[in-house]
């Protein structure tokens, strides 16, 4: 495992700058490879349970065992306000559509948090870089409940929570092996593997 960041970092004060941060290489391509199947798969990017489902197989497919679903708040802040804010997940969000659900879901593996879907919040923000699959450490703390921030080249902060209420997504269409797997297998192809029959996913969140 790569070496984490001192736990002075990742805090409101001192945001851990994306442009310093180490994680796997094959978790960051593993994540934006989620990303690609999905797109490819839908042409959506409001898709964070049926993209983290297949992410989150895959990586049990190439030997991450304690891959895990995590519910998450995701804020991301721009420098100029008048770029734009975008807040996904929060507990407090308003009701959902019939079949959505108002909260995120990403995967969290060995010390990081792999958010295949986090360009959906592209469409709230201006003249910044646009947001890309990301894939960053997670200090010990985070586990309970308090927020991890990181910073881009463009001074944009990223926040994230991980939260343990709403867990409704369970109950979800996109939770269901028809909606998964076709981006599981799409991933498994690109990456050069075998598909895999669907699997049970009642164990798989955290």
């Amino acid at each position: 495992m790569i070496g984490q960041p001192d736990k002075a970092v990742m805090t409101f004060q001192h945001p851990l700058p994306l442009s310093t941060r180490q994680v796997p290489a094959d978790l960051q391509q593993y994540c934006e490879l989620a990303n690609s199947a999905a797109w490819q798969d839908s042409k959506d990017r409001i898709t964070c349970i049926s993209t983290s489902h297949a992410l989150f197989h895959f990586l049990h497919e190439r030997g991450y065992p304690h891959a895990q679903l995590v519910r998450i708040e995701l804020a991301v802040t721009t420098q100029n306000r008048d770029n734009g804010s975008v807040l996904v997940g929060g507990e407090r969000g308003g009701r959902a559509a019939p079949d959505m659900w108002a909260g995120h879901l990403a995967v969290q593996v060995d010390g990081y948090l792999l958010d295949p879907i986090i360009d959906q919040v592209n469409d709230g923000l201006r003249n910044v870089t646009p947001m890309a699959p990301l894939v960053v450490p997670v200090p010990t703390w985070w586990e309970s409940n308090q927020a991890a921030f990181y910073i881009d080249a463009d001074n944009t902060m990223i926040r994230y929570v991980k939260t343990y209420r709403q867990n409704g997504w369970k109950s979800k269409p996109d939770s269901r092996p028809s909606s998964w797997s076709p981006v599981l297998q799409n991933m498994l192809r690109q990456a050069g593997a075998e598909p895999s029959p669907a699997q049970n996913t009642d164990a798989a969140a955290a």
